[in-house]
């Protein structure tokens, strides 16, 4: 799982939220603080940034599956999953969820592989500056937890 957001935008942390409450699923308790280094149990791996960068092609290439988990600005209200094919070809933009395809693509040029991507994200409320997520979001952490234990490779 890769988390993309800003924890302290209040919704645009809903990924270090979701890391957090999906390591505590696995009954481990992990701090959001220690989200944003790569954290590893069996065959699951969890990592939250502010944004997507080209390093990350190599551990991306590695996976089996990978869930790109982030705060929409706007769009339909809840949660929302799609599958995401690679771009084409070499692109710049590597922020949020349409840096994943470029990634992706990066991943199997540099290294051959790839997983099966998707984008989970929920359509956030409040991005103002402060912890804590709007009540609508965090209503839905739990959810977006079951969706990626139906994703996500068994430990």
């Amino acid at each position: 799982m890769l988390g993309v957001g800003n924890r302290f935008r209040r919704d645009d942390g809903f990924a270090y939220h979701v890391a957090a409450e999906l390591w505590r699923a696995l009954g481990v308790e992990r701090t959001l603080e220690e989200l944003e280094e790569l954290q590893v149990h069996g065959q699951l791996r969890t990592l939250c940034l502010p944004q997507l960068v080209p390093e990350l092609a190599e551990l991306l290439a590695q996976q089996a599956v990978v869930v790109l988990v982030d705060a929409a600005v706007g769009g339909p209200a809840g949660l929302t999953l799609c599958q995401v094919q690679p771009a084409s070809g070499p692109g710049l933009w590597w922020s949020h969820s349409g840096g994943l395809a470029r990634l992706a693509s990066l991943a199997k040029h540099l290294y051959g592989q790839l997983p099966r991507l998707f984008v989970l994200s929920a359509a956030g409320e409040d991005f103002s500056f402060g912890e804590g997520l709007s009540a609508g979001v965090a209503g839905l952490v739990k959810p977006a937890v079951q969706e990626l234990l139906q994703l996500l490779p068994r430990r």
